[in-house]
């Protein structure tokens, strides 16, 4: 089964958007995205505004969701060539394990700072330890789920596909 994670850096979708990572699989002939989000409305009402996030999320957790990544999806189709891709090929027991542990809903917390939140998640620590549990310790954490750090990794041959 092929699985994998797509990394959207920050600033290349707008000049706002902080980067955000997904983990996808193959399901037949169709290609499934999953990513980790937050929603505006667990914020305290002065925080919702999308200027006033990172003030709230660096130093707090909210109620964290696996959503279907349809923004990443389509980014990948019409864009590709913007995103860090790395792709798997995992036998399927383990391919529909990271489906299992991937199904839409709440799950966990979210944090911008998720270090300083024990149980707390971004995107990127998200879908890394999905992906490692479904495809071994092929991603390493890195510091605070940071997109540029996850970046690097992405970039360098210690995670080239198998």
């Amino acid at each position: 089964m092929k699985i994998g994670v797509n990394l959207l850096p920050a600033k290349v979708s707008s000049s706002s958007c902080p980067g955000h990572m997904c983990v996808w699989w193959c399901q037949g002939t169709t290609t499934i995205f999953r990513g980790f989000h937050f929603s505006p409305s667990d914020l305290p009402v002065k925080f919702r505004d999308v200027t006033k996030w990172r003030e709230y999320l660096f130093d707090h957790a909210v109620h964290g969701y696996v959503q279907n990544d349809l923004f990443m999806r389509d980014w990948a189709e019409e864009h590709a060539a913007s995103m860090l891709h790395k792709t798997w090929n995992v036998p399927q027991p383990q391919g529909s394990m990271l489906a299992l542990r991937c199904t839409p809903g709440p799950q966990g917390r979210y944090s911008f700072n998720p270090d300083d939140h024990p149980g707390a998640f971004n995107c990127v620590t998200w879908a890394a330890e999905r992906l490692n549990e479904a495809a071994g310790s092929v991603l390493p954490k890195v510091r605070q789920g940071r997109i540029k750090l996850m970046a690097a990794v992405l970039k360098s041959h210690e995670t080239s596909d198998p």
